[in-house]
């Protein structure tokens, strides 16, 4: 997709430069770094770092065994399964972890080390004393200490690096690193995913935290993920060993100069599992609903949907410069978009068109093309000045012939049989990054429709041709925007004796407890929300300062 690069972003930082060229110039700035770092741990980057690749030849594997048949009947193909609810996103990695027998290899822009990162990490870990190699990549940007993760590489089956780090650590250190040397710091390792044995991979748009998984207990996500078996596993492995043999991928080990202590693993195994199984019969509870789930979703392949398909990454390069050689996945998706007949339906949290998008949504309507987007009301996102950046084409929308939904902070996702289906009832926000092209074309992954998916995180997605998986996913973007779940967005109708064109102003229609409600002001938790919404949607360019 097209996307006009407005350079508010290097306009903004561009100020900071001039602003701190004067105070250099006065004999204050160096002084002032000089204190502020006195003392700051910095990244050796004189650690050495290790070439690797995903394993070959691991047909042999449990894994291997089980998906041998179903890849002999679809030679070519890949296996997928939706991961529409949090509870099942969470069992399928943990059930593909517990069935690891060589490799695994983990993935995240976000590992929060909360009820999730413990209950994941304390899994891996016991993978790794069974002898399965373990590759953990994680982003910088949302890390805290480093403590943790040098401790879990200290064991001899486990590395941990971490992607484009900052020079100097703490968290405290992260924003004033912001302020000179922005057009590194600012771009992002943004992909998710997660291989076991190089059979089978979660790929999607949920990070390791607990309101990804419906655990958190004041606000959750609504989010999608692909369970993969067979080639487009393999692929997604030839993606993560793209990143992980990067030099911008760096070894843990060179965050801190301290070396773990022996004791510290092993403190570290009895802590975690304290925290994860500590309550009596949490164990046993746990591992009852992983055999199930294995049982009857990892152990059938046959209810997988095999379809051809693609897994499309960004170079890691793209950190260092945007370039068309790095931005694959934005222009893989302007194909997919380009080559849209007859419908497009659009489930993204973060929507961000901009002018050269808007031509082409306006080009496609006129060409036949129907176009329903659900992204995130006000009430319901995490990201207010996101939201701020996409009001400003929200009227632009409506008036090209848009079907626009904005999805609710309360948002009832139905119930369901399976007890990992079984959805929180917590305050929702969107987080998804799904779309479907004329019924025949599925695309899922990490990359958000704004201009920071496009020109500074590297993103990753698979695109699977099937109409079966296109029809599935086309359903939950219709149930997200029922009335009970989204307030569909119209214009104000026209005053009387005036032309259609005249409108102005939006109205928001939909349900709350069953009966049909009509609105004329944002939806909002608060009114500071509303607010900040306003003052923000004021910002020039507001789009490229996030």
């Amino acid at each position: 997709m097209a996307f006009n690069r407005v350079l508010v972003l290097g306009v903004f930082g561009g100020m900071l430069g001039k602003c701190a060229r004067r105070i250099c110039q006065r004999g204050l700035l160096a002084v002032a770094m000089s204190l502020l770092l006195f003392g700051c741990q910095t990244v050796n980057h004189s650690v050495p770092r290790r070439t690797s690749y995903g394993l070959e030849a691991l047909e042999n594997t449990r894994f291997g065994q089980i998906y041998a048949g179903a890849q002999q009947r679809n030679p070519g193909r890949s296996g997928f399964r939706l991961l529409e609810y949090g509870p099942e996103a969470l069992m399928a990695r943990a059930a593909i972890v517990e069935g690891a027998q060589r490799t695994l290899d983990i993935q995240y822009y976000i590992y929060d080390p909360g009820k999730i990162g413990q209950f994941l990490t304390q899994r891996i870990l016991a993978a790794a004393d069974r002898g399965v190699r373990v590759r953990l990549l994680l982003d910088d940007n949302n890390q805290g200490d480093d403590r943790p993760l040098i401790v879990l590489a200290s064991h001899p089956n486990i590395e941990v690096r971490v992607f484009n780090p900052f020079k100097y650590r703490g968290q405290w250190m992260k924003i004033p690193q912001y302020l000179w040397d922005l057009n590194r710091v600012n771009r992002r390792m943004h992909n998710k995913v997660l291989i076991a044995d190089n059979l089978l991979a979660v790929l999607g748009g949920r990070n390791i935290g607990d309101n990804y998984f419906d655990v958190s207990e004041e606000d959750n996500f609504r989010d999608y993920d692909l369970l993969m078996a067979g080639p487009l596993s393999r692929e997604t492995s030839r993606a993560f060993d793209d990143f992980w043999n990067s030099p911008w991928a760096v070894p843990v080990e060179a965050m801190d100069s301290r070396p773990a202590a022996p004791n510290e693993l092993d403190n570290q195994r009895r802590d975690l599992q304290a925290r994860v199984f500590g309550e009596p019969g949490s164990w046993e509870r746990y591992r009852g609903l992983n055999e199930e789930y294995s049982r009857e979703v990892i152990e059938r392949p046959e209810l997988l949907v095999w379809a051809g398909g693609e897994v499309v990454w960004d170079s890691p390069n793209k950190v260092g410069r945007s370039s068309p050689e790095a931005m694959r996945v934005a222009h893989r998706f302007e194909k997919e978009f380009a080559d849209c007949r007859r419908e497009l339906l659009v489930e993204s949290a973060y929507f961000i068109p901009g002018p050269e998008t808007l031509r082409q949504i306006e080009t496609l309507i006129k060409q036949g093309v129907a176009i329903k987007v659900v992204t995130s009301a006000l009430e319901a996102t995490d990201q207010t000045l996101v939201f701020s950046a996409y009001r400003r084409y929200r009227e632009t929308l409506l008036k090209a012939g848009v079907e626009l939904y904005e999805y609710k902070v309360q948002a009832r996702l139905a119930p369901r049989l399976k007890r990992w289906f079984a959805p929180r009832a917590a305050p929702a926000s969107l987080h998804a990054k799904a779309l479907v092209f004329d019924r025949q074309r599925v695309w899922i992954g990490s990359f958000n429709l704004d201009p920071r998916s496009v020109w500074y995180n590297t993103e990753i997605a698979v695109v699977i041709r099937s109409s079966e998986l296109a029809e599935q996913m086309a359903g939950h973007i219709y149930d997200d925007a029922s009335a009970e779940r989204s307030w569909k967005v119209e214009l104000e109708p026209a005053p009387p004796g005036e032309p259609a064109s005249s409108r102005r102003g939006v109205r928001w229609l939909g349900e709350v407890d069953g009966i049909e409600v009509e609105r004329t002001r944002e939806p909002a938790r608060s009114w500071w929300q509303r607010l900040r919404a306003e003052l923000y949607a004021l910002i020039p360019g507001v789009e490229k300062l996030l």
